[in-house]
């Protein structure tokens, strides 16, 4: 049984090998793979008709020419001839420690795990290489010794098969077999091995079913958020025009209200303007007549007689004349006067109060019948807000709720100045919200911790973050800020 040791590979000229024999056999490896080392075995038939198999230890993408040429790579070659070696397993372990040990450190250098030829021409390392032969030939004699290790070729028909198999899942019968058969077999310690194999299609069969029932849950989360997303938006709907039929009885009401304020306001002028006149008038005519009647009586009293006068004789004149009926009407006609007008006065005073009592109660009626309204549509929006299922069973909130634009606001600190980079400790500070209005019934938290009001006495440690925020009575971020604790 002939056996046969070939050197070959890239160098700094292109694909080279240290003998001529099979030399165009070899040209077939100068292509690079994506494995850095592996052994190809196959069975040829040669040129001179003979059948020979081979066994290709080869290492690629990591070696470098001697000239610098990248993407080079190192052969050897073992050809059996009229036979097939079944223990590829040692075949490979041999070639293997062949390279370890007597090709690096000659023909290749290795530094960071990259490999570099230290020569252009297998021919100028031929002493070398043939000492490496003998090296090589002594180890085979003495690993190949069993019967089994070789099967005689009485047969070739080539079929172009390819197994790629790890060192640990091959056996001599196997080996054996594919060879036979026509077929080629790559085997290497970095191709995946069956073990390793079994495993990952466990854990793809695993990964599988847990990417359906994923799948199918997420399908029927689909399936539910579509549904409540419907519930929702008829929700909406049924509100919105509960809502606009609030708003209109609202309006309606408003109107109302504006309407029987005017009628008041009209009234309080017209009062002013004629109704107070007109009582005024009524009650001055009373006391004409009484004026009259008591004009009358004071006539009968004073009236014209003949009188003596000294000096130009008899005269006419009235009764009591003189100082008596002046100290009468100064002492009888002016409280009677004063009276009348007082009483005239209480009378269109009266009257006019029981005029705007009567209005002031129809407005007060309207009020209330306002704010029944308006809690009813408070009472819906808190049922929306709380339980979106019912919201159709329930008021909405009132139209003219107040909102608020977050993203304006920002939390102001009181007592820091400008200069300072944080928050001294054991120093008292008061925070407050500026940029626009906010919801005022809030509550103020520092790291999650609740404040009983918006002032906080640093005692953390020395640059402890401390995260500030102002929270809506359900939980949401009206504003934060983040600051350190200094000395």
């Amino acid at each position: 049984m002939n056996v046969e040791f070939l050197v070959h590979g890239t160098l700094s000229d292109g694909q080279s090998s240290w003998k001529e024999t099979d030399a165009d056999y070899c040209l077939r490896f100068y292509t690079p793979t994506t494995t850095n080392e592996m052994m190809i075995c196959e069975v040829e038939k040669r040129e001179d008709g003979g059948i020979s198999s081979y066994y290709n230890y080869l290492r690629y993408n990591n070696l470098t020419a001697l000239s610098g040429r990248s993407g080079s790579y190192f052969g050897i070659t073992v050809r059996v001839d009229g036979a097939i070696c079944c223990d590829v397993v040692n075949m490979y372990h041999l070639l293997d420690t062949i390279f370890t040990k007597c090709i690096v450190g000659s023909i290749l250098d290795v530094k960071n795990n990259a490999y570099f030829y230290t020569c252009n021409s297998f021919k100028a390392k031929d002493s070398v290489l043939k000492d490496i032969e003998k090296k090589f030939f002594g180890m085979f004699s003495a690993i190949f010794i069993s019967s089994d290790d070789f099967l005689l070729i009485s047969s070739y028909s080539r079929k172009n098969g390819l197994l790629n198999l790890n060192l640990d899942d091959v056996t001599k019968g196997q080996s054996g077999e594919i060879l036979l058969a026509g077929n080629r077999l790559c085997v290497s310690p970095l191709f995946p091995a069956k073990q390793f194999q079994n495993v990952q299609s466990q854990i793809l069969a695993i990964q599988n079913e847990a990417a359906q029932k994923i799948k199918s849950s997420q399908e029927d989360c689909a399936k539910q958020i579509q549904a409540k997303t419907q519930e929702m938006e008829q929700a909406n709907t049924a509100a919105s025009s509960s809502k606009a039929q609030l708003k209109q009885e609202i309006d309606l009401l408003r109107g109302q209200l504006q309407a029987k304020n005017k009628e008041l306001e009209d009234i309080r002028a017209e009062f002013k303007k004629q109704k107070l006149n007109t009582e005024i008038n009524q009650t001055a005519k009373e006391l004409k007549e009484s004026m009259m009647k008591l004009n009358g009586l004071m006539a009968d009293r004073f009236c014209e007689v003949d009188a003596l006068n000294t000096e130009n004789g008899y005269s006419r004149c009235k009764k009591n004349d003189g100082n008596t009926q002046s100290s009468f009407l100064s002492s009888y006609w002016k409280p009677i006067s004063a009276i009348a007008v007082v009483l005239a006065f209480a009378v269109g005073a009266w009257f006019a109060l029981s005029v705007i009592k009567s209005q002031d109660k129809q407005i007060t009626d309207l009020k209330v019948q306002i704010e029944k309204i308006q809690k009813q549509s408070e009472d819906q929006s808190k049922g929306v807000e709380s339980n979106p299922e019912r919201a159709i069973e329930t008021k909405i909130n009132d139209p003219i709720a107040p909102s608020y634009d977050f993203k304006k606001l920002k939390i102001d600190i009181l007592e820091k100045s400008s200069t300072d980079a944080g928050l001294k400790i054991n120093h008292t500070y008061t925070f407050r919200i500026l940029g626009g209005e906010y919801p005022k019934d809030g509550k103020w938290t520092i790291n999650d911790t609740i404040l009983t009001e918006n002032r906080y006495k640093v005692v953390d440690v020395v640059g402890t973050e401390l995260l500030i925020r102002y929270l809506t009575t359900d939980g949401r971020v009206v504003s934060c800020r983040n600051i350190k604790v200094v000395k």
